[in-house]
């Protein structure tokens, strides 16, 4: 939510998939630069003046723990999807 305008979007969907859900959460946000891309999940990189650069690591990791998988597709002055695929339904 913090990279987007004031009127931004945010998008959180769900898809059954046989016994598996796949999660996407879009944004309208400004999008992630290639440069930007390539870092995405490092230990202490940020964009932002105040912030620790640990969230989306910590994140990542919460995940793959699960032995699941993230995927992040972005553009430029679009905005930003990641999905969260392989959720085993319970």
């Amino acid at each position: 939510m913090e990279a987007m305008e004031s009127k931004g979007k945010l998008h959180i969907t769900t898809k059954k998939n046989g016994t598996f859900v796949e999660i996407n959460i879009s944004d309208s946000g400004k999008g992630i630069g290639e440069e930007e891309f390539k870092r995405l999940g490092t230990p202490f990189y940020t964009t932002k003046d105040t912030c620790t650069g640990l969230g989306t690591m910590a994140c990542y990791k919460i995940v793959d723990s699960l032995k699941r998988e993230v995927h992040v597709k972005s553009k430029l002055n679009i905005g930003t999807t990641h999905y969260l695929i392989k959720s085993l339904l319970v």
